[in-house]
């Protein structure tokens, strides 16, 4: 019912737009421009059409006289210059107040530099399908714009609505091919149903603190050609997005504010880019098939979604289709039904889960389950995965418990672990293996711990373990051991792996060493490395690494390849090869210096990193190559 509230009072809050004052009939012309006085006004006229609809230049001054009466033009009625095929300039005076319904429509040679400065109404389609005109700036008098006003504008660029506008209407910008800057005012409330449809081109969209609505498909974007917003927030003033609003969007990361408690059905679906999703804190049902299709990108999986404890509901296929690294429900949720959970690599089931359809999940990809639910949730059916499968699946529950789960039918055909003995801290000295100290301290297989602590020293044999049978990691803590070489692949496609402390003597890191850790969140390197081989760190899409460390001499082919997460980097002095497109695919790079390194080629560095606005390039760059890239700053 609140939702329906809410949309009846977006709907009744659209302005009747530019509704002309009443003429009195008396009609006259001058310099080639017919005038109605307009009634309820102190003398005042309304610009009716041009005589001959073939005019070139309109000059329209701020005052006529008609019969000895001096009358003010106050207004630009209804389609007064439609489809004028010749007119190519048109200066209005700052008089007027009101443009009416499709008062420039199709005009196919006009470009308009300035509105006038008194202008409070735009109506529908007032300037819409104008091939010529490149910006848009309103007033700070205008209050109401109309349906479409400026939309199907092949060259507009720029829109800046400095203006009193609470309401961005329907269709309001829709189809502007190259709108790159769009400025909202800051007492902006709503953005109309496609205000911004089929605009691509517009990758940055700051929306103002005191927004409180957006209705269906506001927000520009097009999820399987890549392109549009990529990045959105949405302020915690918002209370209200519309069913399927941002369906289809190019994003990759979307932050909703708190004033959100309920996800609407469909709101993003099938955003295909979709990795990094922050939920609002006082959030309380996701409507069904609201994520449905995320991440439909094959090197693409949501890093981890974070359902808070006042969420009761989630709506069937909410994350349907979805790849999800790791996904926790919260306390508040009951009951889990089809499509929920999506294709996840880890879930955290609340304490509070009493009920899961049996496809509630796909757990094809799925290395680890942590349930809190004191008793263990029913299972409408078998779970959908084989005795072998499920061998391979740690399920993590409470001490107390453990005997419990261990006994049920449908539970312990997973290995079960106390939640005290997932996690272990060990240290080696040479004379004890790793596998045998973590047995000693944990009863446990190292297949089944999830977090580990290692001090002293690691051997080959060591290694191997972790390679080979620590799939459930989760958090690992290497910064207390000997190690000064990460060797090729030791972590290769580590899903699962959130946290990695590296070892604080490290000098290298071997080719695909962290390949495909997508969860993992780094924040810097040891200072003591030398050299990060091909591919190093590719796919890492959750490192936040801003700076390279002083020692840092080489950094290998695609080393940080896609780590979509990284915003800046800046390279240090001693810095003396870049392999071929070694940060190609940071969607989130904005700045990149190299000023200081000693490189002398750049081969394709910052390939389709599509938000890059500023690069400092070295001092030393005698070769550089930036195909398909285009950059705004490019300093030396």
């Amino acid at each position: 019912m609140k939702q329906f509230l809410i949309l009846m009072a977006g709907l009744l809050s659209i302005p009747a737009f530019a509704a002309m004052r009443p003429q009195t009939g008396t009609v006259f012309e001058q310099e080639g421009i017919r005038y109605a006085v307009v009634e309820d006004q102190s003398p005042a006229v309304s610009v009716v059409k041009p005589a001959a609809r073939e005019i070139e230049m309109a000059f329209i001054p701020e005052t006529v006289t008609y019969g000895g009466v001096s009358y003010t033009v106050s207004q630009i009625e209804t389609s007064a210059f439609e489809a004028s095929p010749n007119l190519f300039l048109i200066e209005l005076p700052r008089t007027i107040t009101d443009i009416g319904n499709y008062a420039f429509y199709n005009c196919p040679l006009l470009d308009i530099d300035e509105l006038p400065s008194q202008l409070l109404t735009i109506g529908d389609y007032a300037f819409a399908k104008m091939p010529q005109l490149k910006k848009v700036t309103l007033p700070l008098s205008t209050e109401s714009i109309g349906i479409g006003a400026f939309s199907d504008n092949e060259a507009l660029e720029r829109a800046t609505l400095f203006s009193a506008v609470k309401s961005l209407p329907a269709k309001a910008f829709s189809s502007c091919p190259v709108l790159r800057e769009v400025y909202l005012p800051e007492g902006l409330e709503e953005l109309g149903k496609e205000c911004f449809l089929n605009d691509y081109t517009i990758s940055e969209l700051i929306l103002p603190p005191g927004l409180k609505r957006i209705y269906a498909k506001a927000i520009p974007g097009y999820a399987p050609e890549q392109k549009g917003l990529r990045n959105l927030v949405i302020p915690n003033s918002v209370e209200y997005i519309d069913t399927d609003c941002f369906s289809e969007a190019a994003m990759i990361s979307v932050r909703i504010g708190d004033g959100i408690e309920e996800i609407p059905a469909g709101a993003f679906y099938h955003c295909y880019e979709l990795k990094d999703i922050k939920l609002p804190a006082n959030l309380k049902k996701i409507g069904q098939n609201a994520f449905n299709s995320c991440a439909g990108n094959a090197s693409r999986s949501v890093t981890e979604v974070d359902i808070p404890s006042t969420v009761t509901e989630i709506g069937k296929n909410a994350f349907f289709d979805t790849r999800i690294l790791s996904i926790s429900t919260g306390d508040g949720v009951t009951e889990l039904t089809t499509g929920t959970l999506g294709k996840p690599r880890a879930v955290h089931l609340g304490a509070s889960v009493r009920n899961i359809t049996k496809d509630a999940m796909d757990m094809s990809e799925l290395v680890l389950i942590t349930c809190d639910a004191a008793t263990p949730p029913v299972v409408s059916g078998d779970f959908p995965v084989n005795a072998d499968a499920a061998g391979k699946i740690n399920l993590i529950v409470k001490d107390e418990v453990k005997k419990l789960y261990e006994k049920h039918p449908r539970w312990n055909i997973f290995n079960v672990v106390g939640e005290k003995e997932s996690v272990v801290e060990v240290t080696l000295d040479g004379k004890k293996a790793l596998a045998q100290a973590i047995y000693e301290a944990s009863g446990q297989l190292p297949s089944r711990i999830s977090s580990l602590t290692v001090h002293g020293t690691l051997s080959e044999t060591d290694i191997r373990v972790i390679t080979e049978n620590m799939y459930s990691l989760s958090s690992l803590d290497l910064g207390d051991t000997d190690l000064t070489e990460i060797p090729s692949g030791m972590f290769q496609g580590f899903k699962n792996l959130k946290k990695m402390v590296l070892p604080s003597h490290l000098r290298s890191i071997g080719n695909s060493a962290f390949s495909g850790c997508y969860s993992m969140s780094l924040e810097e390197l040891p200072e003591t490395i030398e050299n990060i081989d091909n591919e190093a760190f590719l796919d890492c899409t959750s490192i936040t690494i801003n700076h390279l460390p002083e020692s840092l001499r080489t950094i290998g082919y695609r080393s940080f390849n896609g780590c979509s997460s990284i915003r800046s980097m800046i390279a240090n002095d001693r810095l003396e090869s870049i392999g071929i497109s070694a940060f190609g695919s940071c969607d989130l790079l904005e700045y990149a210096d190299f000023s200081n390194c000693r490189v002398t080629e750049m081969d394709y560095t910052f390939y389709i990193c599509r938000n890059l606005k500023t690069v400092l390039l070295p001092q030393r760059l005698e070769t550089v190559s930036y195909t398909h890239l285009t950059l705004p700053t490019i300093l030396r």
